[in-house]
This record gives C-alpha cells, sequence and structure tokens, in this order.
C-alpha cells in the first residue's frame, strides 16, 4: 500500500510539470511491458487468445475508465481527499458481488455498505461548501474499478494474472492516450520530468506485484485490511510533500468509510468460521 502511495505521490509530481495524458500513455505500457517480459519468464502468454474473452474485455474497458477517472481525481484535488474517497471500493465491490454475482450479504454488512457511503458524501458533501466538483472523479473511479474488481471474479481460472495485469495496464495507456487527445498535447518529457514519471511506474509495478503475492500466500481475509494504510501513506505523503492538511469533514469521512470497511470483513470473517464449523 506505501508503493501504490507513492505512485500516486510521483503521478501528481510529473503532473507539475506535464499534462496528465502524458503521463499515463508512459505509466500504462512501460507497465504493460514490464508485466509481459515477467509473464513471458513464467511461461505464461500475454499474447493468448483469452485476450478476446468477453470477461477480460469488460475488465479492460471498466480498468481503462477507472484509472483514467482516479488520475484526474489526484491531480485535480488534494491526494489525501482522493485517496479517502478511494477507501470505499471494498465495500462498493461487496455491493456489486451481492448484487450481480448473487453473493450472500446480510444485513450488518448492507448496514456497512451504508455507513461507507455517508462517510463518502460527508467527504465530497454535494451542494454545500466547500464542495468541488472534481472530487466526483474519485467516486467515477470507485464506481469503475468496483465493476471491474466484480468482472474480474468472472474471468476464467485459467487465465494467469500476470497477462491480466499486464492487459490492464496496457488499457490504462490507452487511457493515457485518450485524455491526451482531448488535451491536444502529448509531450514527451525531458531531463528529471523522467523520474517523477518511472519512479511512479516502478512503484505502481512493485505494490500491484506484491498485492498478487501477499493475496497468493496469505488468507484473503488477512491481507484485505491492509489495503486501508494506503490512506494513511497517503495523508503522510500528502503533508510532507504537498503541505496537505486534511480538514474536519475530510478526517470524519474517511473514519466512517474505513470503519464500515473493516466492520464489514470481521462479519465476513466470523460468517465463514461459522460456515466452517
Amino acid at each position: 500500500m506505501a508503493g501504490f502511495a507513492v505512485e500516486d505521490v510521483m503521478f501528481k509530481l510529473a503532473n507539475q510539470s506535464l499534462p496528465q495524458g502524458t503521463i499515463l500513455t508512459i505509466v500504462g505500457f512501460s507497465g504493460a511491458l514490464v508485466l509481459a517480459i515477467a509473464a513471458t519468464i513464467r511461461r505464461e502468454n500475454v499474447f493468448s487468445r483469452d485476450f478476446f474473452h468477453p470477461f477480460v474485455i469488460l475488465r479492460n474497458v471498466t480498468e481503462m475508465i477507472g484509472t483514467a477517472c482516479f488520475v484526474m481525481a489526484i491531480t485535480t484535488v488534494p491526494l489525501t481527499l482522493a485517496s479517502a474517497v478511494a477507501q470505499a471500493l471494498p465495500l462498493a465491490v461487496m455491493a456489486g458481488a451481492a448484487i450481480f454475482l448473487g453473493e450472500k450479504v446480510g444485513w450488518r454488512r448492507w448496514a456497512a455498505v451504508g455507513v461507507g457511503f455517508i462517510g463518502v458524501m460527508v467527504i465530497v458533501r454535494p451542494g454545500l461548501e466547500g464542495f468541488n466538483v472534481s472530487t466526483l472523479w474519485a467516486v467515477a473511479a470507485v464506481m469503475a474499478m468496483a465493476v471491474r474488481d466484480v468482472i474480474t471474479r468472472r474471468v476464467p481460472d485459467h487465465i494467469a494474472s500476470l497477462p491480466v495485469a499486464s492487459w490492464g495496464f496496457m488499457f490504462a495507456g490507452f487511457a493515457g492516450l485518450v485524455i491526451a487527445a482531448a488535451q491536444g498535447e502529448l509531450p514527451v518529457p525531458q531531463g528529471m520530468q523522467w523520474l517523477p514519471v518511472m519512479t511512479s511506474m516502478t512503484a505502481g509495478i512493485g505494490a500491484y506485484v506484491a498485492l498478487i503475492i501477499s493475496s497468493r500466500i496469505g488468507e484473503i481475509s488477512a491481507v484485505i485490511p491492509f489495503r486501508y494504510t494506503r490512506l494513511l501513506f497517503a495523508m503522510i505523503l500528502g503533508a510532507l510533500v504537498f503541505g496537505e492538511r486534511p480538514d474536519t469533514w475530510t478526517l470524519v469521512g474517511s473514519a466512517l468509510i474505513v470503519g464500515s470497511g473493516l466492520y464489514a470483513i470481521y462479519r465476513e470473517r466470523k460468517r465463514v468460521r461459522e460456515a466452517r464449523s
């Protein structure tokens, strides 16, 4: 999670001298290449017909939309604020899995989803003083990424993780090209401009691979709570690098989102234990 926070910080720093489209194009396609090489080393076929599987295509499209929206969020609003809204993703995925995949979710976890949604509203404050319309980029990112994660559960098991990750990064690169086309520019970084761009890519890939490894060697229920540490790292780095000071409403909303998310995880663990006994 520290790696993801560093990725966001470096992206935001790079955006001080480069447009979002350029940065995302480089990070996306470079990351896709690195992951494709890693997949090839593991003898996992990146150039497989599985790329055209309907669920893989849908996953890639939602990856593209979600990444584009989150990039716009972290570069137009304080990093802490965008990261706080993003913490609602696990709750959104749980709700989506219940609605579209038929997964059983009790009333307590539905209540947690409701509390998390209230937390998002507290942070965004639509229609009130302090409302920043750019915050809606973060909300849109959560919605798109939730759909992506729900679709990912329908991707056939025989399709390996690294090719899927490589394809996701590639579509993030396509998102960068779309943003660049809208901005009307795609400048090539010069000199030290490359440093934050490549650092963002390296941190993002490292964090992604670490998350995959931890998910495979440990129980998912033990790994997921650590996702919320991304907000802590974002707050620390946002304060140190950009001088950000989250206001009271952002802190209250963050507490509601994280608290409800952790409670939902607790209820899921309890349900699994009861099912096994």
